[in-house]
């Protein structure tokens, strides 16, 4: 009966000591609690931080996209007034080709009415006798010599007004063509102009979308960011729960023990 006595506060000390060290075990686990918390509190902050930074990196890309997409309006309509001067380009030189084909043949006349009027007082001469006093004198009447002069007077009234008339129309052939030329020179100015123009917006545009292509690498490397904390955090949470579980379930198992100590104790003194 003595010795029944000391084995049983013998194991009674055992399972004191076990719950004490279970105890121990316990404060331990409990303080790696808030420690737990703290670290998956800092990893959301982070990620806070990181998608914050991307949602302002992501304005700024949007920006830019609004501007890329007015630049590229501006361009479509330059390209479209570029067009139109193009097509005034390709008139103006129809107009200089043609004024150059109009003068070309007004010389022409112009030559060619010179060398009639020089074949028909060439022709006259030698008909009647080389001189105009030839003519008269060799007129039978009064009414013939009147009809010679006449005659002559009427040619040379005809090719003076005839050569007046193409001189005219060679002149103004030769203004038409400078004024075409002109013209044309003008559309060549515009169009060189707006091919400048075009060729900066094409740097703007250009510059915009090496812009936009850095802010989508910031906003990836952000949101990968974001993504490491947050997976993190979760499995921060994981460890923090599951941390939990285990205490429970030693809290719980160290009650069952206590309670089980207690009937013992209780069974013990009631059979003494």
């Amino acid at each position: 009966m003595h010795l029944r006595r000391i084995i049983i506060r013998l194991l009674a000390g055992a399972l004191c000591l076990v719950l004490l060290l279970q105890q121990a075990g316990f404060r331990a686990k409990a303080q790696m609690v808030p420690d737990l918390e703290k670290e998956i509190s800092e990893e959301e902050k982070k990620e806070q931080e990181a998608r914050a930074e991307a949602a302002r990196y992501q304005k700024l890309f949007d920006d830019l996209q609004k501007e890329l997409d007015e630049a590229n309006a501006q361009l479509d309509a330059l390209i479209d007034e570029m067009l139109e001067v193009n097509l005034q380009l390709e008139a103006a030189r129809a107009d200089v080709e043609r004024c150059e084909v109009q003068q070309a043949e007004n010389t022409e006349k112009l030559a060619e009415q010179k060398e009639t009027m020089s074949k028909r007082i060439q022709y006259m001469y030698e008909q009647q006798g080389g001189s105009f006093w030839d003519i008269l004198t060799g007129a039978k009447s009064l009414a013939e010599v009147l009809n010679s002069a006449d005659y002559i007077s009427s040619l040379a009234e005809y090719d003076n007004r005839m050569m007046e008339e193409y001189k005219e129309t060679l002149a103004e052939s030769e203004r038409l063509k400078a004024e075409s030329i002109e013209h044309e020179a003008a559309v060549e100015a515009l169009l060189d102009e707006l091919a400048g123009k075009q060729l900066a917006m094409d740097e703007k545009t250009q510059a915009i979308i090496d812009k936009m292509a850095g802010f989508q690498e910031a906003i990836d490397a952000s949101e990968q960011a974001a993504e490491t904390y947050a997976a993190a955090a979760a499995q921060k949470r994981n460890e923090l729960e599951a941390l939990k579980l285990e205490i429970r379930r030693a809290e719980e198992e160290a009650a069952r023990k206590r309670v089980e100590e207690a009937a013992r104790r209780a069974e013990e003194a009631a059979r003494q």
